[in-house]
């Protein structure tokens, strides 16, 4: 949006100057109507671009919501000038890999289902095991009676208790065995998951930060050959279609290099869900 309305203001700021150099005829006429084309062309780009930024602040007002809880809508003056400082990542896999195995909740979640069935496995073959049980009872005659035995007594129990129906319990173990091979399957094919995640997102990364740098050295590119087109202009060298087309092409690069930098930092959130980092947006 800023960008529109800069390269608005740059071609209305020079209609005057030109309209002068026209009349005193130093120019043709048609270069003031090129320009004239020119800043109705531009006025198309800024609505365009208010658009882009109304559609923009809409869909943002879904997730941004105020003390009550009503979707709010971002205005204007609450844009930000700048991106913030550019992030900086480790791209080392086997650190980020580690990283994601304590982070990321669908590994934990299946580690806690492995957990659980592991123990219902284990019952279950204790319940089809045969139970034994041994006591042992002690007695001592204190008696002073003529019936008194005037002995001590040991006396030693076994218990022995075969399940008769373990076909219940039987079922159960297979069934608990059956998902536990399925949770390990679950876990291997999630962990190749999260690998290719973390992987992707690497490469994303250092791909967003090429992209951005290269961008950024058009647009420098871009800027001077606006600037030199201009000081060829002002001395006659030159006209309004190249000026146009100059200006057109530097404001392109300065789109561009706004987009790079909002893909470089998306690609840094998409990183982050990878590892199962939580951020906290402050």
């Amino acid at each position: 949006m800023l960008i529109a309305e800069q390269l608005l203001k740059i071609a209305e700021e020079r209609n005057a100057g030109i309209l002068e150099r026209v009349a005193a005829g130093d120019i043709p006429q048609f270069e003031a109507l090129d320009n004239q084309r020119a800043i109705i062309e531009r006025q198309e780009r800024r609505v365009t671009a208010q658009r882009m930024l109304e559609q923009s602040a809409i869909q943002l007002s879904l997730y941004w919501r105020d003390e009550k809880g009503e979707p709010q809508m971002p205005t204007t003056e609450q844009l930000p000038k700048d991106f913030p400082k550019e992030p900086v990542v480790d791209a080392d896999y086997h650190k980020a890999w580690v990283d994601a195995q304590a982070q990321r909740p669908e590994l934990k979640r299946l580690d806690v289902q492995a957990e659980q069935t592991e123990t219902e496995l284990e019952l279950q073959k204790n319940q089809q095991a045969p139970a034994i049980d041994l006591s042992v009872v002690g007695s001592v005659d204190n008696g002073k009676g003529k019936t008194g035995l005037n002995r001590d007594e040991l006396y030693v129990g076994l218990n022995f208790d075969f399940p008769l129906q373990q076909r219940a319990a039987k079922g159960k173990a297979q069934a608990a065995a059956a998902n536990l091979r399925r949770l390990k399957l679950e876990t291997n094919l999630t962990e190749n998951r999260i690998a290719a995640d973390i992987k992707d997102a690497l490469s994303r990364l250092a791909a967003a930060r090429q992209r951005l740098s290269l961008i950024k050295e058009q647009q420098k590119t871009a800027e001077e050959l606006e600037n030199g087109e201009k000081e060829r202009f002002d001395l006659g060298a030159s006209n309004i279609l190249f000026v146009n087309m100059r200006e057109l092409a530097s404001g392109d690069a300065a789109i561009m290099a706004i987009e790079a930098s909002s893909n470089l930092f998306k690609a840094h959130a998409d990183y982050l869900a990878a590892l199962g980092t939580h951020v906290v947006v402050k």
